[in-house]
């Protein structure tokens, strides 16, 4: 008996063949930016299924890239507003207090929040005390200018923090000039939609006569 080879019918037609080559040719820049495209690493082929007619049927996992990119995109923008948000905080902060105003790290703080180093031996808590302490420290200073070195941010959540290197330039008004130079962290957390300062840390480095 002679074996016989089964003869599979063709997938497509010239005339199909003709109308995937048009549907291909007329949906390329559309999947350039196709979501499932940029989620996955099929190729068009793969992910076209084309029936009789030529129409363009999609695998439901496009569907779901599609969302996912969506959710990516929403979640991006928010969090460049938070970080916008922790950032303009900081500047306020370092404005008033370079302004030798007491308001300084309490008018955006949270009640209970919590400074530690350098301005204070001891951990100063409360927005009152805080307030207290700047303004004994203010009065001793003629001038004073706090520089933020490489400023860094970070959200993560409902908490941010603000960290990086200072050069803390004071002028007394009784002896030398005296520069420090140090690490700080700032640490937010979110409360009803606004960014509160609830912690501050200074730790010095180093002094200049």
């Amino acid at each position: 008996m002679k074996n016989q080879v089964e003869q599979k019918e063709p997938i497509f037609s010239r005339e199909t063949s003709s109308s995937v080559l048009q549907v291909t040719i007329e949906n390329t820049a559309a999947l350039a930016f196709d979501p499932f495209l940029l989620f996955t690493n099929l190729t068009r082929r793969e992910m076209i299924r084309l029936k009789k007619g030529g129409y363009m049927v999609y695998d439901k996992r496009r569907i779901i890239a599609g969302v996912a990119l969506l959710f990516l995109c929403v979640t991006g923008a928010a969090y460049g507003d938070d970080l916008d948000d922790v950032k303009a905080i900081f500047n306020e902060d370092m404005r008033l207090f370079n302004a030798q105003n007491a308001a300084a790290f309490a008018t955006n703080a949270h009640a209970d929040v919590v400074l530690f180093g350098m301005l204070s031996p001891f951990a100063v808590r409360g927005k009152a005390a805080i307030t207290d302490m700047l303004e004994g420290f203010f009065a001793d200073i003629e001038r004073i200018i706090f520089t933020p070195i490489n400023p860094e941010f970070s959200i993560t959540g409902a908490s941010a923090l603000a960290w990086g290197h200072f050069t803390n330039t004071e002028v007394p008004a009784v002896g030398p000039r005296e520069v420090i130079h140090g690490r700080y962290t700032f640490t937010y957390a979110k409360r009803d939609g606004k960014w509160l300062l609830v912690g501050l840390h200074f730790s010095p480095l180093g002094v200049e006569g």
